[in-house]
């Protein structure tokens, strides 16, 4: 028989360390939701209206909702929020750089999908459940690994995501293209291009650029 949210959660106070939610679980939720745009689906609700976070099986770390942050920002800094989709929030620790998300944007179906948010991957985040209670179940079902890492975990999609770095990291990282001298004597080969191409290409800056990143241009000159 399947576990209920409650079932769930009275097998993590009795046999998982945690810290019982206080007086201001409500408040919590509220301001989360204030400072985020989105409520948390009922099964989220119940568990933090009763326990404020909690290490699942020594594999998962669940965070208080105030440490609670969209998954491009707990992945790679503050920078990369906007690099992934605004109603994705990392909720749990994976104790490896990774985290596990959750899409907060319910689906059509009624689906709040969980996320693996894997730091070495920025474009796929496999979708490793349908929803927090079955996340709960089968973490809490698999004690000795990720349930998700086994050889023969089947994702139930693997959504692909547009490589989409902010434009103050683009500019650090890749400063030198900025610098790099046009000496010619030769014009840049992209078509209608003046300028005079750089050191080892065929092209000026912006276009070595863009040739090679297949991204825009950051620099303004």
């Amino acid at each position: 028989m399947r576990k209920t949210i409650n079932d769930l959660i009275a097998v993590v106070e009795s046999t998982q360390p945690h810290v019982v939610a206080g007086g201001e679980a409500r408040q919590d939720l509220d301001r989360f939701t204030a400072r985020s745009g989105f409520a948390l689906p009922s099964d989220l609700m119940a568990f933090y209206e009763r326990i404020s976070s909690a290490t699942l099986v020594e594999s998962y770390q669940l965070l208080p909702l105030a440490a609670w942050v969209r998954t491009g920002a707990a992945l790679q800094g503050p920078e990369w929020a906007e690099s992934e989709p605004p109603s994705w929030y990392a909720f749990c620790d994976a104790f490896d750089g990774n985290y596990i998300g959750i899409d907060l944007a319910t689906t059509a179906a009624g689906a709040n999908p969980i996320l693996d948010c894997d730091h070495d991957d920025v474009r796929d985040r496999r979708v490793i459940a349908s929803s927090f209670t079955e996340f709960l179940t089968e973490a809490l079902r698999s004690p000795d690994r990720p349930f998700y890492l086994g050889a023969d975990f089947q994702p139930i999609t693997t959504v692909h995501l547009p490589y989409n770095p902010p434009l103050t990291w683009l500019r650090r990282e890749y400063h030198r293209w900025s610098v790099d001298p046009e000496v010619g004597p030769e014009a840049c080969r992209h078509p209608g291009c003046m300028r005079l191409h750089v050191h080892l290409s065929v092209l000026c800056r912006r276009h070595h650029f863009e040739n090679i990143q297949r991204l825009p241009y950051p620099f303004d000159d």
